[in-house]
């Protein structure tokens, strides 16, 4: 960060002596450059007082973890490990389009997409791809490849963990699981350190420490506002944009809060400004809540302080205090003081709140609509007739559950929960036992008593749930826990159940293949093309709980499994060693063969830039800090003491 204001700087000073010839030249007008520095080339943000850029900026997870780590690690994967590989890259994409998304809270994955274009995603396919990488990757690249890719899926569910209910303990596991990642990332290859985003992430823990979760700061929300800002660029007269653009934005929030009943000053409360201010007041709130009696600051009395006294001598609010500038635009100068009086405040009538009374366009542009309004707990039927309980599942499994002469039963096909998770038959949740702790069972059948509220509100009277049994790592290349289907049964009631969970497969244990096909449908019509599936083989009750998921991630901490320690100074001394060595061979391979290095590959990988891609670390001239590179001088070398 502190390097950055520099490279203008120096760039100037690179440029300086480029088309000069001759030692004194060169030399003449790099010292003219220099006396143009000025004083002070430090960063400005250095030296804004009272501000700490280290403490008081929080590390913003969008584009460090989704934008940054997880799109490094997919790209190298597509790009460079699987290459060329034709036959690889097809699996992925069938591997990926047979991901099971159920309890992510994400749509089916578009593999070709996630492949083909790897280079254009979204922060939204990075949240997928962070998700299922580790579950569709295990065989297509190596051990330690493998291991980071694990150790990242362990760690972002804690960053974007909403709730924290014991600060320390999520703070020493958060600290412990950046640690296990950038030492497996450091095990695969030590080239992955010239980006600064790794050394960012060390300060996450203590910035959640002083502004609660990392979710607040995170900006995935206020990227959707990019939309209405294009929107408003489009439709502006192009005059003066930044302008429009912000008076959208403050229309837009007036007319939100007016809608969704906020309160406002009484009309017959405020009042009009001055003429002499008619203008300046076009663009500020402030002349418009004057009282009656106030007058508002005018040319001849630019620093007037308008207060009305009220019969017991108090004074009456509102009050201002403002002056005219020299341009003659009113200015505030003091703090606004708002009636505590709540008969002065008041909302928009029937009329006007009629408008969003029901989604509508109106609804959906002020961002006023809720998805799940109203679905909350409501059962999906099956279609299928009422019956007595003995003829359920639930009346074999538990025929003591219900009384005998319980009235008939409707089953369903699947719920939404109370946190609006849609619940199918046969989804794995985590229940709550009476004595609060939890545990993972499987929905086998969703029941409405005939007749009773919960069938007259569409809410389900009761679930049966079939218990499993969380094990140690399923899969050592997982390093998921493992699941297994118990014959337990209990009947809960909805609130029990918190959310779902994503249960998958043990593919990698059973050795599942590309084995079956599917049609493909365009335009909801089935056609005679067809792409291949993932047919799951040998055990078919072979699971792993993904606990790399982001969604209710706070549940599924109590089952994570703990990560390996490891030696980070050992890791680390034996990466580097193994980068020597293998650049002192690549070096003495081109040396014999006489092949110079490309100017791309001396500054790093791609080219284009200090510091970007990978690149090569050692003796390549990218390792070097940015004030080296400065007396790296073309063509003739210039002593540090001459500039």
């Amino acid at each position: 960060m502190a390097e950055k204001p520099w490279l203008v700087f120096l760039e100037n000073l690179f440029d300086s002596y480029k088309t000069k010839r001759g030692k004194e030249a060169r030399q003449a007008a790099l010292d003219a450059e220099k006396r143009k520095l000025p004083n002070n080339t430090t960063s400005p943000v250095w030296r804004i007082e009272g501000l700490d850029p280290h403490h008081d900026t929080p590390v913003e997870i969008l584009h460090v973890i989704l934008l940054g780590f997880v799109k490094y690690l997919w790209r190298d994967l597509v790009q460079n490990q699987l290459g060329s590989n034709a036959e690889k890259k097809a699996l992925l994409v069938t591997r990926l389009n047979s991901f099971d998304v159920s309890g992510l809270g994400i749509s089916p994955l578009a593999g070709h997409t996630l492949v083909q274009y790897s280079g254009s995603l979204t922060g939204r396919d990075f949240r997928a791809i962070a998700q299922a990488a580790p579950l569709v990757v295990y065989d297509l690249v190596s051990k330690d490849c493998l291991a980071t890719w694990v150790a990242l899926s362990k760690l972002i569910p804690l960053v974007w963990q909403p709730i924290i209910k014991d600060v320390d303990a999520h703070v020493a596991l958060l600290t412990a699981e950046i640690n296990h990642f950038l030492t497996c990332a450091a095990r695969w290859t030590i080239r992955w350190f010239n980006k600064p985003k790794f050394h960012i992430l060390l300060h996450l823990p203590e910035h959640i420490r002083r502004f609660g979760p990392a979710s607040l700061f995170a900006t995935e929300a206020f990227e959707l506002f990019n939309a209405i800002i294009r929107a408003k660029s489009v439709h502006s007269n192009r005059h003066a944009p930044s302008r429009d653009i912000a008076r959208a934005f403050a229309q837009g929030s007036r007319i939100r809060h007016l809608l969704s009943g906020g309160l406002f000053m009484q009309p017959s409360l405020v009042t009009a400004p001055a003429p002499a201010a008619a203008n300046a007041a076009q663009t500020m709130t402030s002349a418009s809540t004057l009282a009656p009696t106030q007058s508002a600051p005018t040319a001849a009395n630019p620093a007037q302080t308008s207060t009305t006294t009220s019969a017991d001598g108090g004074s009456n609010t509102p009050q201002i205090s403002a002056n005219t500038s020299s341009q003659g635009r009113l200015e505030l100068v003091a703090n606004r003081t708002l009636s505590p009086h709540q008969k002065d405040w008041v909302c928009a009538g029937r009329g006007p709140m009629s408008l969003v009374a029901t989604p509508n366009t109106v609804t959906q542009y002020l961002g006023l609509n809720d998805k799940k309004r109203g679905i909350h707990g409501v059962c999906v039927w099956d279609k299928l007739p009422p019956r007595s309980f003995a003829t359920t599942l639930t009346g074999d499994k538990l025929p003591q559950s219900l009384a005998a002469n319980s009235p008939l039963l409707k089953t369903n096909a699947a719920v939404y929960l109370d946190n609006g998770d849609f619940c199918p038959l046969d989804q794995f949740v985590i229940a709550r036992r009476p004595d609060r702790t939890t545990f993972v069972a499987r929905v086998k059948e969703i029941l409405q008593i005939m007749g009773t509220v919960e069938d007259l509100s569409r809410r389900a009277s009761a679930i049966l749930l079939q218990s499993t049994t969380i094990g140690t790592a399923g899969d050592p290349s997982y390093e998921m826990p493992a699941v297994g289907v118990q014959n337990q049964w209990s009947l809960v009631q909805m609130t029990d159940i918190l959310c779902t969970v994503n249960v998958l497969h043990n593919c990698n244990a059973q050795h599942c293949g590309p084995t079956g096909f599917r049609y493909i449908y365009q335009e909801r019509e089935a056609t005679t093309h067809t792409r291949p599936v993932i047919v799951h083989a040998g055990v078919k009750d072979d699971f792993v709980l993904n606990t790399g998921q982001m969604r209710d991630a706070i549940n599924l901490q109590p089952f994570r499994t703990n990560s390996q320690v490891l030696d980070m100074d050992t890791v680390i001394e034996a990466s580097v060693l193994r980068e020597f060595h293998q650049e002192k061979a690549a070096n003495t391979s081109q040396s014999t063969a006489s092949i110079p290095l490309s100017s791309a590959s001396s500054r790093g990988g791609r080219g284009g830039g200090w510091g970007r891609g990978r690149g090569t670390v050692g003796a390549s001239s990218a390792a070097l800090p940015a004030t080296q590179r400065l007396f790296q001088l073309q063509g003739e070398s210039f002593s540090s003491s001459q500039v």
